[in-house]
């Protein structure tokens, strides 16, 4: 049962989710790359295109190693189809996303720990910054997640002790593949929960034939995945060579020594580290205790190894373990609460113990959250972009031009999906995801064969004078040059 108490906690923290997530929609972050190339993906595929990038007025192809598969891109097509295409529009569907994912959460707390637990587990996840440099943005992240945690709800409502239920295995099943197809670095929880599906089999905890619907219906979001994305060997190859080694990077060993170090030398993994640390310790604790640890939570766990090592292997932006912080948040309470208890157990002083059982876990909690709330409003990707006008300018910008003004997008996806008018042509090098592509257009740069270039500035110097050899600088605008014709 719902107390009111609880309820109402749970309004007042699901408004600041709100809050923070619709803040500066537009603006904070900034449109990026990715971002970029997500949408230009589904407004393509909502003009009929299928999820493909215009590379020249008449050519709309595909990009065999785009990270992002059809929940999202289709997803967004349809929001575009009935809003048009926009980063509001795109950017409200994240609001969903997220706050889809702070309920969810809740609930698959609650569900095992209790309301309080939950509640400061949600507390945590709704004052971290990331969430909404990651969630605003349109990226595959928190979609994924929220699928994640739905599959492991249902898999928690189908290993209830009073009834075994088919409908709870198939969701668990079908949002696991689901997840797993969202995004590409999420393709490791389809293993994850595949082997402790095996093992609740195995433990007579699920039958065969339950075993066989998750498997089931897992794999058909996969075969999906496959047909609309990857329809030919070449660009499984590309993918599984891109999937191998996404950055491209000479020296693995290197890499894997820099992102180890990155553990003990930057915040955002040494707190991935510490509540890896503080969970690990609770696990042994219960485990001392007898305590059986739930299947979801096993998932979990395991998920976020196998996000540890895949991120060992990448160069480590921090957004590559962000699936394995959130997770982790989900049982940082009750692990910490685990832990004090142990700890405050072994006092022998009664009063000391009992004031660690009774407020321990909620002092640190809301050290974290009022840590957290600080980095949402000061000190974050997201706080920096608060001032920032960049998504109006663009808009603004193109409004202006006339439509049959052609455009070159040298490396600025981000810039691209803002054109009103498809009279452009876009390279993107892309080299450690199958790329260049649209290399064959460059001679247009070569030629003076459109009216302005969108370049990033770096590029432009970096090249100056291959791209001034036509054209001249118009105007720079934050981290971008526009060319005109001399």
């Amino acid at each position: 049962m719902y107390r009111k108490r609880e309820i109402i906690l749970l309004v007042f923290l699901l408004v600041i989710a709100v809050f923070f997530a619709t803040y500066k929609l537009t603006e904070s972050p900034g449109v990026w790359y990715d971002e970029g190339m997500y949408m230009q993906s589904a407004a393509n595929m909502k003009d009929g295109y299928g999820p493909n990038f215009r590379f020249a007025p008449n050519d709309i192809s595909p990009i065999p190693t785009l990270t992002v598969g059809f929940p999202l891109i289709y997803l967004l097509a349809i929001v575009f189809k009935i809003f048009g295409t926009s980063v509001l529009a795109a950017r409200s569907l994240m609001i969903f996303f997220i706050f889809g994912l702070a309920v969810s959460s809740y609930l698959l707390v609650r569900k095992r720990w209790g309301s309080i637990v939950a509640l400061g587990s949600l507390a945590l996840l709704i004052t971290f910054p990331p969430l909404y440099g990651n969630g605003k943005s349109v990226l595959g992240e928190v979609p994924a997640l929220f699928f994640m945690a739905i599959s492991l709800l249902s898999l928690q409502y189908a290993l209830r002790q009073d009834s075994r239920s088919k409908l709870g295995i198939i969701l668990a099943g079908f949002f696991a593949g689901i997840s797993a197809v969202t995004k590409l670095n999420f393709l490791v929880f389809l293993p994850s929960f595949g082997l402790i599906v095996l093992w609740q089999c195995y433990k007579k905890r699920l039958s065969k034939k339950y075993v066989a619907l998750a498997g089931l219906f897992s794999s058909l979001s996969v075969m999906v995945w496959g047909y609309v994305q990857y329809r030919s060997l070449d660009s499984i190859n590309t993918l599984l060579n891109f999937y191998k080694n996404p950055s491209a990077n000479d020296s693995l060993l290197a890499v894997v020594k820099t992102n180890l170090l990155n553990f003990f030398t930057e915040a955002g993994p040494l707190y991935l580290l510490i509540m890896m640390v503080i969970w690990i310790v609770a696990i042994i604790i219960r485990r001392l205790k007898k305590e059986n640890l739930s299947a979801e939570e096993t998932i979990s766990f395991v998920f976020c190894v196998l996000i540890f090592l895949a991120y060992l292997r990448i160069t480590g932006w921090h957004r590559y373990i962000f699936p394995a912080q959130i997770v982790a948040l989900w049982y940082l309470t009750p692990s910490f609460q685990t832990c004090s208890d142990w700890f405050a157990e072994k006092i022998k002083y009664k009063k000391i113990s009992n004031y660690i059982q009774r407020v321990g876990t909620l002092v640190v909690v809301c050290l974290l959250c009022l840590w957290g709330v600080y980095g949402v409003l000061f000190d974050s990707w997201v706080a920096t972009a608060y001032q920032s006008d960049k998504t109006a300018f663009w808009e603004n910008y193109f409004k202006k031009i006339l439509p049959e003004t052609s455009f070159f997008f040298y490396d600025s996806p981000e810039v691209a999906m803002f054109s009103l008018s498809p009279n452009y042509y876009q390279y993107m090098p892309l080299l450690a995801g199958g790329g260049p592509f649209g290399a064959e257009y460059l001679e247009v740069i070569e030629k003076g064969g459109v009216d302005k270039i969108v370049v990033r500035s770096d590029h432009l110097g970096w090249k100056q004078d291959w791209f001034l050899k036509h054209y001249k600088v118009e105007r720079e605008v934050y981290k971008y040059s526009i060319l005109i014709k001399k």
